[in-house]
């Protein structure tokens, strides 16, 4: 059955348009991004419109609000074990189609403050995946794993690395759980969607098959950068993501990201940095769940994807 989604909402209606949605749409064509505060530019209905569709993307109102789908989730098992490198003990779920086989796997980073369950308690990866094999997608599992409240996934001036505990203790976890770790896939959001594409990069494109992120945590300088992200102007220029486009550009990478978010700027300028660009989906919101949710279908479509090739 196709999911259902709760919350469907009007996407425009008889009202307000934001100058800054008037300029994208009236730019859209030029390349030239949407600039500008908020004013009142008249009123639209679209269900009156020809090519409303169209219209709505130009205008950055690219559907109804982020919701889980209204679907059984695929089953969701969690652990745990001692991790050397992070000298505590790692909580881990994994969530796998029913009838196991030995499925690939997609490694799922959390966001900052986040743990492994956030995947499946706040962002419903279970049902998003339930919904992704439904509509056609070759099935794979999802492992997600504490990787530290603040980590970036990197070696840390205390000694922790959360990074090698998902690369060299997790993985073989999974390996010895019958899963296939041959070649593996990657998807996170904000921090998680940053570790994402750093770790694809120490993993290597012979091992790392995909890579989705959303709303990744990018930097252009350290002098920007969230506090307690990097110990030192050394740390950031040592895992700067803007360094390492040609060893991530021969894997399979999409990245999602809200026109308001913070950190779209630097992602634009990233996405321009690869030749191909990445694949990459830019729309309407900020640095937030709502984005995360609406985004997810593509994320695990191209995921699995690439998984499966």
């Amino acid at each position: 059955m196709k999911a259902e989604f709760l919350g469907l909402m009007e996407v425009t209606v008889a009202g307000q348009v934001s100058r800054r949605a008037a300029l994208r749409a009236g730019l859209g064509a030029l390349g030239v991004g949407a600039v500008g505060a908020s004013a009142l530019v008249g009123a639209v209905e679209t269900r009156t419109l020809p090519g409303r569709e169209k219209l709505n993307r130009a205008l950055g109102f690219d559907g109804p609000p982020g919701k889980i789908p209204v679907i059984r989730g695929v089953p969701v098992t969690s652990g745990t074990f001692v991790s050397k490198f992070m000298r505590t003990t790692l909580g881990y779920s994994i969530a796998w189609p029913t009838g196991f086989q030995q499925y690939r796997v997609a490694l799922v980073l959390h966001g900052r403050d986040g743990d492994h369950r956030t995947a499946f308690t706040e962002l419903g990866m279970d049902r998003f995946l339930a919904q992704a094999i439904e509509d056609g997608v070759p099935p794979f599992a999802l492992a997600s794993i504490d990787g530290g409240a603040a980590s970036y996934y990197h070696r840390r001036a205390d000694g922790t690395d959360a990074g090698a505990a998902i690369l060299e203790e997790f993985l073989p976890q999974l390996h010895k759980l019958g899963f296939d770790t041959s070649r593996v896939g990657f998807q996170g959001s904000s921090m998680g969607g940053y570790g994402a594409m750093l770790l694809a990069t120490r993993l290597g494109p012979d091992r790392a098959a995909v890579v989705g992120a959303q709303s990744p945590a990018i930097w252009s300088q350290a002098a920007d950068t969230a506090a307690g992200a990097y110990d030192s102007a050394a740390d950031f220029a040592a895992n700067d993501l803007f360094t390492k486009v040609a060893e991530l550009q021969p894997i399979p990478t999409r990245i999602d990201v809200g026109f308001d978010d913070p950190f779209y700027p630097n992602i634009k300028r990233f996405v321009g940095d690869f030749q191909p660009p990445l694949e990459h989906g830019f729309v309407r919101g900020g640095h937030d769940a709502d984005v995360w949710l609406r985004t997810m279908p593509d994320q695990l479509e191209f995921v699995g994807r690439h998984l499966a090739s």
